[in-house]
C-alpha cells in the first residue's frame, strides 16, 4: 500500500478502533516496538512527534510507522519519513476528527414543589454550560420536561423545553437523533428526575406510563457515533447499566444498584461541575497531565463525598462506570477517593489504579475541550 493509501479517509473507521484501543501508555510500547534497540536518536524523534501530536493523532502515527520496515532502511530516509508522516497525520486527524456534541436531557415527572424547583435549576445550569464552556449549539440541545400544562401552572419552568417527557415523545426525539448522527458525532444523554425501584425491575419517572430498565434500553439501540455518553444522575439508576451498556458507549450510574433510592447530589453536582470547571491541578484527578471524561467523572465522585461528609451524613449513593461493555458498573472511583472520602487513597498517596482494571480505560481517552479556571484566582 502506498504512503497515500495509508491516509485516506475512507480508513477513518479502522483508525477509531485503533484509537480506542490505545491508552496513553501506547507511547511508550511505540518507542520499544517501532525503533531499533541501538538508535537512540529514532527513539527520541518518535518520542519528541508522538508528543508534539495531539494523543489523539497518536494511534494513527503509531499504524504508519510500524509499516515502516526500519531494519531496511537507513536512518536518514527513516527520520524525513517520520517527520513527513508526524504532519500529515496531524492534519488529517483534524479533519477526521470533526463533529457535533449532541445532548439529550430528559426530566420526567418533576415531583413536588421543592423537587421540581431543584431540577429546573439543575437543567437551567446544564443547558447554560453545555452552551458557555463546553460548545455545544443551543439547537444541538433537546429538553424533554414533564408536561405541556406545566408551562402555564405558575411553578418553575425551564428556559428551554422541546417537548413533553413522555415515553411516547422519548422514543421519537431518539429516533430523530439516531437519524441525524454522524459517524464523527458526539452524544451526551443526561437523565434527570425520579426513578424508582419495585424488587425486580427499575423504573424512570416520565409523565404518563414509566418504561423499565428494559424498554429504556431498547429505545437507546442503534445509536451510532463517536462517543456515546450516558449520564443517569437519579436514585436506583444503577439498575440501568447493564441494558444501555455496549462496547462503544460510556455507563455513568450515581447509584450502584436500585437499593439505592433516596434522591442523589450527583445531578446538581455535575451540573456545578460543568458550569465552572475547576482548575487544571484539581481537575487533573488521575494526575497523568490530561483532562478526560474519566477526570470529569472522578471530579463529581469526590465533590458529591465531599458534601456527605461535610454534613456528616452516611453515603447512600455510590456512582458507577461502566466503559467496556459487560454491563457492570464499578466504583473506580475507590482508587483515587482519600480514605475520608470513603476511598482507598492514603494520604500523600498518588492514585494507583487497580492493575488490570476493566473499567475507566476508554473514559480517559476521551479528552475534554473546556476553558478552565485560574489556579491562583479561581476564575
Amino acid at each position: 500500500m502506498s504512503c497515500y493509501g495509508w491516509f485516506q479517509l475512507s480508513e477513518r473507521n479502522k483508525y477509531r478502533k485503533f484509537r480506542n484501543d490505545l491508552t496513553a501508555s501506547g507511547l511508550t510500547i511505540l518507542r520499544s516496538k517501532c525503533c531499533p534497540p541501538g538508535n537512540r536518536s529514532l527513539r527520541w524523534l518518535v518520542f519528541l512527534i508522538g508528543h508534539r501530536l495531539d494523543i489523539e493523532s497518536l494511534p494513527q502515527f503509531a499504524k504508519s510507522i510500524i509499516r515502516m520496515d526500519f531494519e531496511k532502511r537507513n536512518t536518514m530516509k527513516t527520520l524525513c519519513w517520520l517527520v513527513v508522516m508526524g504532519f500529515i497525520c496531524q492534519a488529517q486527524i483534524g479533519v477526521a476528527d470533526e463533529g457535533t456534541r449532541k445532548v439529550l436531557i430528559v426530566c420526567g415527572h418533576p415531583g413536588d414543589a421543592p423537587s421540581r424547583a431543584e431540577c429546573v435549576e439543575t437543567l437551567n445550569t446544564l443547558v447554560t454550560a453545555l452552551t458557555t464552556k463546553w460548545s455545544t449549539p443551543t439547537d444541538e440541545i433537546r429538553v424533554l420536561f414533564g408536561t405541556p400544562q406545566m408551562r402555564d401552572d405558575g411553578e418553575p419552568f425551564p428556559g428551554q423545553v422541546n417537548g413533553p417527557a413522555t415515553l411516547e415523545d422519548l422514543g421519537k426525539t431518539v429516533d430523530e437523533i439516531k437519524l441525524s448522527l454522524g459517524a464523527d458525532d458526539a452524544l451526551w444523554v443526561i437523565l434527570l428526575g425520579h426513578s424508582y425501584f419495585d424488587g425486580r425491575h427499575a423504573w424512570f419517572n416520565l409523565s404518563g406510563p414509566d418504561p423499565n430498565e428494559t424498554q429504556l434500553g431498547e429505545i437507546f439501540q442503534g445509536l451510532k457515533c463517536r462517543e456515546c455518553v450516558f449520564w443517569l444522575t437519579t436514585s436506583a439508576s444503577g439498575q440501568f447499566v447493564r441494558p444501555l451498556s455496549g462496547g462503544d458507549r460510556i455507563v455513568i450510574a450515581a447509584t450502584d444498584s436500585g437499593g439505592e433510592i433516596e434522591a442523589t447530589l450527583f445531578p446538581a453536582v455535575l451540573a456545578e461541575v460543568l458550569l465552572q470547571p475547576p482548575a487544571k491541578e484539581e481537575f487533573d484527578v488521575d494526575q497523568n497531565g490530561s483532562l478526560s471524561l474519566l477526570d470529569l467523572y472522578l471530579t463529581i465522585c469526590r465533590r458529591v463525598a465531599q458534601k456527605y461528609v461535610d454534613e456528616t451524613l452516611a453515603l447512600t449513593e455510590h456512582a458507577q462506570l461502566d466503559d467496556n461493555g459487560d454491563g457492570r458498573g464499578r466504583d473506580v472511583q475507590q482508587y483515587f477517593l482519600s480514605e475520608e472520602l470513603g476511598g482507598r487513597l492514603r494520604s500523600g498517596a498518588k492514585p494507583t489504579p487497580r492493575g488490570g482494571q476493566v473499567d475507566g480505560a476508554k473514559s480517559a481517552t476521551i479528552l475534554l475541550h473546556v476553558e478552565l479556571q485560574n489556579a491562583s484566582t479561581g476564575n
